[in-house]
């Protein structure tokens, strides 16, 4: 096997951390389900509560966003292939998320090489 290249992981750790990718995918919304009245419920407070879980998937939704800038940002700045596999190790630890996802595929194959 070759030896992986810095610039080449490099490159292809800032394609899979791509920005433009994520947002071009809309922002999650709830159903128009979950804005009936349940029984026992006013209308005014239907309409609270679909608009308190719209503003959590709102919310979810740019954390996610600067999660994943902030960790482009960091293999950006890394200089060396030692310094790129600490960059994705650090933002593969983040549970289930794409960017988490992504840094462990990553991960493996640095490793593989």
């Amino acid at each position: 096997m070759m030896p992986v290249s810095f610039e080449t992981m490099k490159r292809l750790a800032l394609e899979q951390l791509s920005v433009l990718d994520f947002l071009r995918s809309p922002c999650p919304v709830v159903r128009e389900d979950d804005r009936s009245q349940r029984p026992g419920e006013s209308s005014a407070t239907a309409s609270d509560r679909w608009r308190r879980q719209q503003a959590v998937l709102a919310d979810d939704h740019c954390r996610h966003v600067a999660r994943l800038v902030v960790a482009r940002n960091a293999v950006r700045k890394s200089v060396d292939l030692a310094d790129l596999r600490a960059v994705l190790r650090l933002y593969s630890l983040g549970g289930a998320d794409d960017v988490s996802h992504s840094c462990r595929r990553l991960l493996k194959r640095i490793d593989r090489q």
